[in-house]
């Protein structure tokens, strides 16, 4: 062996341990020294999957959220199942519409792990509670099957399973049944402002509806609790 083999050689053999070793990080794992790689099992039960699809996505108006909690980006996504997605300034992806006709198709997004904090955040930003009925509920919560490409290889598709906030279909369909998302290359794709759309004095092109947490208990919103205390 050439003193040039055994360099090219010893050079990609560290490449790709600084490969494995970033990998094993972003997968929560820490180097303890002399113990190796170890990983805290408790935290590790504590995160869950979530697949965003509006304005929870990278350069949307809610990624903040996301970030504040430091959530982890695993990757981009597209649904396994086909649904249904509606725009009126937020996006609704539905399983089901009560009335009218829409062609479903898989639903294109991102998955983040999430911590049990961050997760109940979103449960407010969404407007979702366990203890409520879910036609109280502005979306609903539910675990989905969903294709992910992670950040570090993208080629791989990888199947997870994933949380994703299913907007309430008798909402979506009294607000926007007109307005459906249609597909681009087979996928629905959420239309909203993103930050490299604006032009070049900073203004929006489109009227992307961005919500606060502190400002969405989405029953108190949509006049659902009244509709309760009717009832």
């Amino acid at each position: 062996m050439t003193r040039n083999t055994f360099l090219r050689q010893s050079t990609h053999a560290t490449n790709e341990m600084a490969k494995m070793h970033d990998e094993l990080l972003r997968l929560g794992f820490t180097w303890d020294g002399m113990d190796g790689y170890t990983k805290d099992l408790e935290q590790e039960k504590a995160m869950h999957n979530v697949f965003v699809y509006g304005t929870l996505k990278r350069g949307h108006g809610n990624n903040g959220l996301l970030v504040d909690y430091n959530a982890v980006f695993v990757g981009e996504a597209v649904t396994v199942q086909p649904y249904l997605m509606l725009y009126a300034g937020i996006p609704y992806v539905v399983e089901y519409l009560p009335y009218g006709s829409i062609e479903p198709h898989p639903v294109q997004g991102e998955v983040y792990q999430v911590s049990d904090e961050c997760l109940s955040r979103l449960d407010s930003l969404e407007g979702y509670s366990p203890q409520r009925p879910e036609e109280n509920c502005h979306y609903v919560r539910k675990e989905i099957r969903v294709a992910v490409h992670p950040q570090d290889t993208p080629e791989q598709a990888r199947e997870w399973q994933a949380f994703i906030y299913f907007g309430n279909p008798h909402i979506a369909a009294s607000r926007c049944l007109n307005n459906p998302v249609l597909p681009k290359d087979g996928v629905l794709v959420y239309p909203g402002y993103h930050w490299e759309d604006e032009d070049d004095d900073g203004d929006r092109d489109d009227d992307e509806e961005v919500i606060e947490p502190e400002d969405q208990d989405q029953g108190d919103v949509l006049g659902l609790d009244d509709e309760r205390e009717q009832s």
